[in-house]
């Protein structure tokens, strides 16, 4: 049964909350994903079965000065979160959610980035996202000292604070199985997700 995917709709907010909450992985509490609407509505999509119930949905934002660590400024939309309810899973809902997200996100800057765990990095690599950094995160916020700690060849590109926790921005040598998981020993941090991202126009 095809799901037609289409932009959000003011009415489709409390299929977005729910979501959020059973097949998203996130915590945000419904005020944070209604505000995340109300502030880009168009980088707000769903999938949307015969019967009109919600089964998917990818949503983004332009990216913050703070999350840029090269310094090129706000030439990117991030995607925060692209979640598909488990019993339409492997019938390429989520690649048609990703390319329509990708369509709106055109309109704010020429790529997205996503920061992806090691689970779905394959689905990311196969709708033509690149790795190009590592987010490290819990580890020393000094940049400085991070350089210390990191292999050669590896370079640290920017960290900041996020809610008391520090962030480090990493473009390692080269991106190998296990690369995340090597720096978060050299650094003893708590985790790391590879950032990729993909041109768009």
């Amino acid at each position: 049964m095809t799901a037609t995917v289409r932009p959000a709709r003011d009415a489709d907010l409390p299929s977005l909350v729910l979501l959020a909450r059973e097949h998203g992985g996130s915590e945000a509490p419904p005020e944070a994903v209604r505000e995340r609407y109300r502030a880009h509505p168009d980088l707000f999509v769903v999938a949307v079965a015969a019967d009109g119930v919600v089964v998917g949905e990818a949503h983004g934002r332009p990216r913050r000065p703070e999350e840029d660590p090269t310094g090129e400024g706000p030439d990117a939309v991030v995607l925060d979160r692209i979640a598909v309810v488990p019993d339409r899973r492997d019938e390429g809902v989520g690649r048609r959610l990703l390319a329509e997200f990708e369509e709106h996100a055109a309109g704010h800057a020429p790529r997205v980035e996503v920061a992806a765990a090691g689970e779905v990095e394959w689905f990311y690599r196969a709708c033509g996202y690149e790795p190009w950094a590592v987010l490290v995160q819990g580890a020393d916020p000094d940049p400085a000292g991070a350089r210390r700690r990191v292999d050669d060849g590896d370079r640290v590109l920017g960290g900041r604070r996020v809610d008391g926790e520090s962030r480090l921005y990493v473009e390692p040598s080269a991106f190998a199985e296990g690369t995340a998981e090597r720096l978060v020993d050299r650094l003893d941090a708590r985790s790391a997700n590879t950032l990729y991202r993909k041109r768009v126009r």
